[in-house]
């Protein structure tokens, strides 16, 4: 504010006070009444508000030992729709005039319990209603109007001589119990009560002091926020006027600070500000947070020409306070020796670009305990204007994981296009982890009984928003991911890896991507697009060669066993991912050389199967099949989808062929409900069924049919008795008519019924 201003403001506040004295008393007492007094407030005040009413219940006045002048009970709102504006209780005005004569005196200003209602409609707020249409300025003569700027300038540019009892004179204001109330929008609204607002000693002689109380109470839909500032400074009005400078250190505290329905509460939040302002308009100070002993920001900041600078940034912040505050608490991880910091400067030219310079850390590593294991994470980041880089580091299981991840960040931070960012580079290196079989086991155990939780439905954004797939159009922003892993042993598999992952919206693909376990190979090659609506379309090709079970061998259930075997794998997938719905379809070859399952006994299942087969069932008892755990081949081809999986071709052979199983179907191990069913047949090459079933039948393999829901398939034995029994009892009734024959052709049959045309016949007889 212009010294001139300033001084007069002052001036005439205890001048006019004084000057007015032997005037007001005799207009007070032979001409004006209090009345009057009252009806001359109500008209100055509609008129600066014509749409308002406005009542004044009582004025009174006294004039010894000084003028005292106090109003009661003065209301305010709008004319059409009584919308209130303001409420004041009680308000006096103590001039000490004896005191002033003498010198220098105290003036008083005392609010009691005012209330200010400030409401937001579609176009105004209740203010705008209250006040009416704006008079428009009209500048008559533009040459006289900037005369009298600059003769005002001059003026100002003069010395002022203040009489000395202006000097030493002062006013103190003190309002209590003031209450600002808003409502802005339908869900948004609240309350400022300002239980004290002291001015202490405002004038020329020495520092000015301030003091505020708060209560705040701030309603958006469903959060509520409550909190209690107190506000404490002081400022020098001399400086002000003649050095043209302010200087204001105030400090600013927030007691009882919550937020509901979170249930957060916060410790007391304090706020010291140094502020000072030039008269060139420049502004520099610094500003000082504390919460608790752990949680400090500091900086110094600066406005000069257009430019703002923050300098000497120090933030020492203890994430054990915050999820505190914020009730979250993460099982196993220690954080009580952490501190997130953060050090540098930033610069915002005239411009408005960002010139940021910082660097942030974790003081000491955060710890999470997981089955007996510590798991150590520390980070690293460096911001500067043209580049984003952070470091993460994870020491675990006597290795570590390290990611580093880089983006150039364009000259306009205020104008990011996230289309057009140079790609993001990352990097993910994992090496000399060594997972130990009993962490393993114990993980699985683990899995088992943990349940899985229901899912909360995802809010309805659309809804809520009323955002729609073409006002938000999806970006995302290019990188390019290289990840590797080396000397990794995983109870007792060994594992290397290297791929190299691109994005760029809308494709992305998986190159090079080679997972090496033990002497085995699994390589991948994948692609595909994200569309608008983040519905994936994807391509992947997976060829597995030479990999041994026995490097998953942790990984099996105990109730499975040890698993033995070379397996070589080709999968070919199409897969889309449309919200929650995945839909694929593709084609797969396996096969699995020199394997043994440990506990699934063939000899005890095929036993059980055979012995609910009334035609075997005398065969298969006391009998053993010598068949064990172990076969030489594993074989399959068929198609995968998103339902079924179809199975072309089957084929199990045993360790020297001891058995040959075959069979094709469909299982449905995706869907929610499908009839699944296999076919085949059975054969032991040691000839104990087989043989068996080769003399009573004709055929030495047996047919066998799987059929259940999913993947709860269970023996058909009807299908079996039916296909067995029909070649049974063609088998058996050819025998009998070659018997009766015999007899009755004598000593001639044998060679009758080695005649083709009767030979002919009797297999037409039975259809064989």
């Amino acid at each position: 504010m212009k010294k001139k201003i300033l001084i007069g403001i002052l001036s005439l506040s205890i001048i006019g006070a004084i000057s007015l004295v032997g005037v007001g008393y005799y207009f007070i007492n032979y001409v004006a009444k209090p009345e009057q007094i009252r009806l001359m407030v109500i008209e100055n005040i509609q008129k600066q508000f014509p749409n308002a009413n406005v009542s004044l219940e009582h004025v009174s006045y006294s004039l010894f030992p000084g003028i005292k002048l106090n109003i009661k009970n003065l209301e305010m709102s709008l004319k059409k729709n009584k919308i209130p504006l303001v409420s004041l209780k009680d308000a006096t005005v103590d001039i000490p005039i004896l005191n002033v004569l003498k010198g220098g005196g105290r003036f008083l200003v005392k609010i009691d319990a005012p209330k200010i209602f400030f409401k937001q409609g579609k176009v105004k707020t209740n203010w705008d209603d209250a006040m009416g249409s704006p008079k428009k300025n009209v500048i008559t003569n533009p040459t006289k109007q900037v005369q009298n700027v600059k003769k005002q300038q001059k003026d100002e540019s003069a010395n002022v001589s203040l009489p000395a009892f202006v000097l030493h004179s002062f006013l103190d204001i003190k309002v209590s119990n003031a209450e600002f109330t808003y409502s802005i929008f339908p869900e948004t609204n609240g309350n400022f009560i300002v239980k004290k607002l002291l001015l202490k000693k405002v004038g020329l002689s020495g520092n000015s002091a301030f003091e505020m109380v708060s209560l705040v109470n701030l309603n958006a839909g469903e959060n509520k926020i409550s909190l209690k500032p107190i506000l404490i400074g002081t400022f020098n009005l001399n400086e002000i006027l003649f050095k043209k400078m302010i200087k204001i250190p105030m400090e600013l505290k927030f007691h009882d600070t919550s937020i509901l329905p979170l249930g957060w509460k916060f410790p007391i939040l304090t706020n010291k500000i140094n502020v000072v302002v030039h008269e060139s308009g420049s502004i520099e100070g610094t500003y000082n947070f504390a919460m608790k002993d752990q949680n400090k920001i500091n900086l110094n900041f600066s406005f000069m020409d257009g430019n703002l600078n923050l300098a000497k940034i120090k933030v020492q912040l203890h994430p054990e306070d915050f999820l505190g505050i914020m009730k979250l608490s993460i099982p196993k991880l220690t954080t009580q020796n952490s501190l997130f910091k953060m050090t540098g400067s930033v610069a915002i030219n005239k411009n408005g670009r960002i010139l940021p310079k910082l660097k942030t850390n974790i003081s000491s590593p955060l710890i999470y305990k997981f089955e007996g294991n510590a798991i150590e994470i520390s980070n690293q980041t460096s911001i500067t204007a043209t580049k984003i880089t952070t470091k993460s580091k994870i020491k675990m299981f006597d290795g570590v994981a390290l990611s580093k991840v880089s983006l150039r960040l364009p000259k306009d931070l205020t104008k990011i296009d996230l289309a057009k960012l140079k790609p993001i580079t990352s990097t993910l290196l994992v090496k000399n982890i060594t997972v130990p079989q009993q962490f393993i086991t114990k993980m699985m155990a683990n899995t088992k009984k943990t349940k899985a939780e229901p899912v909360a439905a995802a809010p309805n954004i659309e809804a809520a928003g009323n955002v729609t797939e073409s006002s938000i159009p999806l970006v995302l922003p290019s990188f390019v991911l290289t990840t590797s892993m080396k000397n990794i042993v995983i109870g007792k598999m060994k594992v290397s890896h290297d791929c190299l992952v691109n994005f760029s919206y809308p494709k992305y693909s998986l190159k090079n991507c080679q997972f090496k376990i033990d002497k085995g190979l699994v390589t991948v090659q994948s692609s595909g697009t994200i569309s608008k609506d983040l519905s994936i379309k994807n391509k992947t090709k997976a060829v597995v060669k030479r990999v041994s079970f026995e490097s998953f061998s942790p990984f099996i259930p105990a109730e499975v066993g040890e698993i033995k075997g070379v397996a070589d794998a080709s999968v070919s997938l199409n897969a889309e991912f449309k919200g929650e719905d995945l839909k694929f379809n593709g084609s797969y070859t396996a096969k699995l050389k020199d394997g043994m399952v440990e506990k699934i006994d063939l000899e005890k299942l095929t036993k059980q199967y055979l012995s609910k087969l009334s035609f075997l069932k005398k065969k298969v008892k006391g009998k053993k099949l010598n068949l064990d755990n172990s076969f030489e081949l594993i074989e399959s081809k068929g198609k995968l989808s998103d339902s079924k999986i179809t199975l072309s071709s089957f084929i199990l052979n045993g360790v020297n062929k001891k058995i040959l199983i075959k069979g094709r179907g469909h299982i449905y191990p995706f869907a929610k409900k499908g009839r699944s069913e296999i076919t085949g047949s059975w054969k032991d090459s040691a000839g104990i069924i087989s043989n068996h079933l080769k003399k009573q039948t004709g055929k030495s393999e047996l047919p066998f049919r799987l059929v259940g829901d999913n993947l709860a398939m269970l023996p058909d034995y009807e299908y079996s008795v039916k296909k067995i029994g029909n070649a049974y009892l063609k088998k058996q009734g050819k025998k009998k008519i070659e018997k009766v024959l015999k007899k009755k052709l004598g000593k001639n049959a044998d060679k009758i019924l080695k005649n083709k045309k009767v030979n002919k016949l009797l297999k037409g007889l039975f259809g064989n």
